[in-house]
């Protein structure tokens, strides 16, 4: 009887969300390989860029039932790439591989299997992946300035330019504030307060734009397995809309950020809070942000700390606050995180 050949499945994140979905060839004998990544300072791991598949992703044919081919195997990121150690290493793969195996139409040919896209736990360890908001997944410079200047004014202060307001970006609104009145007087600074999110809450929100590459980023993260969760000064009722607004939400398991009555305005203490809340091992974790506040508060509880430079923040300042690594653009996220390997196990 003629059957009909596989067609392509669809291979779903934790998250029903549309952007969190990838679709993936389902081809008889397709398996996943990591490939060397062009990022600076990282072992070699996944590919910015896909064919046949979900960013970050390559795949081969095997041709026969043969187990005795072996597929390169990153060493243990960073530290690996620091000490000058090659970092590349092969291991057999087992006769029954652990990678999650796709329904087929029709029967395969002879000794081949279906293989997911999804890397399977031989390739890729699973780490808990923390992602600052403003200058790191969206860019609110917009709002959050117009803002500012608006409370000010309103407060009778002058408001400064918006190009000398470029590092407002980041510390919590209260510090901010405490700066710019330059006052440590508390009822002027929750005054300024109030006023900043009069037209934060109707208009500054929406004064934002998603980075390009960021989403297919996050698909690639939930596709992996990676527990994915936001940290950031934002207040969390407008971070939570703010990603609904960009379809988002749904990839994270978590978004946490300050109360609007500044419990957690710190984000030492923030990121405290989420891993006890969330029960999360720092050591598994890895930081993701564009501010030295984001290093600063994952070095202080022992997280690893990855920083972008397409936000507000420098490269000096990142390494001072002693970032692993840097990267230059959203599509390059995917290649850095699979390069680093957390702690040897």
């Amino acid at each position: 009887m003629h059957r009909p050949r596989p067609r392509a499945g669809l291979v779903r994140g934790r998250s029903a969300g549309r952007l969190c979905n990838t679709r993936a060839a389902a081809h008889p004998g397709d398996r996943v390989r990591p490939h060397r990544s062009a990022a600076p300072g990282f072992s070699p791991a996944l590919p910015n860029t896909a064919r046949h598949g979900a960013p970050g992703l390559r795949v081969y044919r095997r041709r026969t039932a043969h187990h005795g081919g072996r597929v390169p195997r990153a060493g243990h990121g960073f530290a690996a790439a620091a000490a000058g150690r090659a970092p590349l290493r092969s291991r057999a793969l087992p006769a029954r591989g652990n990678a999650r195996i796709l329904p087929a139409l029709g029967k395969p040919r002879s000794g081949a299997r279906v293989f997911a896209l999804s890397p399977c736990p031989q390739m890729t360890r699973p780490f808990t992946l923390l992602f600052d908001l403003d200058g790191t997944l969206a860019n609110n410079q917009q709002g959050i300035v117009n803002s500012i200047q608006h409370a000010l004014e309103a407060l009778g202060h002058p408001a400064p330019t918006a190009a000398a307001l470029q590092g407002v970006v980041g510390p919590p609104l209260r510090q901010t504030f405490a700066r710019l009145l330059a006052t440590a007087d508390l009822a002027r600074i929750e005054l300024a307060v109030g006023h900043y999110r009069e037209r934060y809450r109707e208009l500054g929100w929406a004064e934002n734009e998603l980075y390009p590459g960021v989403a297919q980023a996050l698909a690639s993260f939930v596709q992996s397995g990676h527990a994915l969760f936001v940290c950031t000064s934002k207040p969390r009722l407008f971070a939570t809309r703010i990603l609904e607004h960009f379809g988002l939400a749904g990839c994270f398991r978590g978004i946490y950020g300050p109360e609007l009555d500044g419990r957690y305005d710190h984000k030492d203490e923030l990121l405290g809070h989420l891993l006890d809340v969330e029960g999360l091992d720092p050591k598994l974790c890895l930081m993701i942000g564009d501010r030295e506040h984001d290093a600063r508060a994952a070095r202080a509880h022992g997280v690893a700390a990855l920083g972008v430079l397409y936000g507000f923040g420098s490269a000096a300042e990142l390494r001072a606050a002693g970032v692993a690594a840097l990267v230059d653009s959203p599509a390059e996220l995917p290649g850095a995180v699979a390069a680093w390997h957390g702690p040897p196990r």
